[in-house]
């Protein structure tokens, strides 16, 4: 969030660091500016989403969004997290990223595998 607002500072993008004492004695510095590096599953994307493509697709969809990726083999893939995306804390958020780029209209449709029975 902070990243978002520094443009607007008395001095334009200048971020002053505070550390934080915790009850354990940690001293932890906020905010935390580095980068964030998660690992994920090119077929639990693809599960997740309703698609098939590989690694390499896979990134190039990923670094549309603005995440930038290195492949680890076929199926992992380690997206790196710029400060600046907030919105993304899990998984679930990197698939969105990934169905975004591929075009939700590109997705075919196709009838949930569960079934629900609703009541009240």
């Amino acid at each position: 969030m902070v990243t978002m607002f520094a443009q607007y500072c008395s001095k334009p993008f200048e971020i002053e660091s505070v550390e934080v004492e915790q009850v354990d004695g940690k001293v932890i510095v906020y905010p935390d500016l580095n980068d964030r590096v998660q690992d994920i599953s090119v077929k639990k994307i693809n599960q997740r989403i309703g698609i098939q493509v590989d690694a390499e697709k896979t990134a190039v969809l990923l670094n549309r969004m603005c995440l930038g990726t290195k492949i680890i083999d076929s199926d992992t893939i380690r997206v790196n997290i710029p400060v600046t995306r907030a919105d993304i804390l899990h998984f679930c958020d990197i698939a969105e990223d990934c169905a975004v780029a591929y075009g939700f209209n590109n997705i075919r449709k196709t009838v949930p595998q569960t079934s629900c029975i609703g009541n009240q």
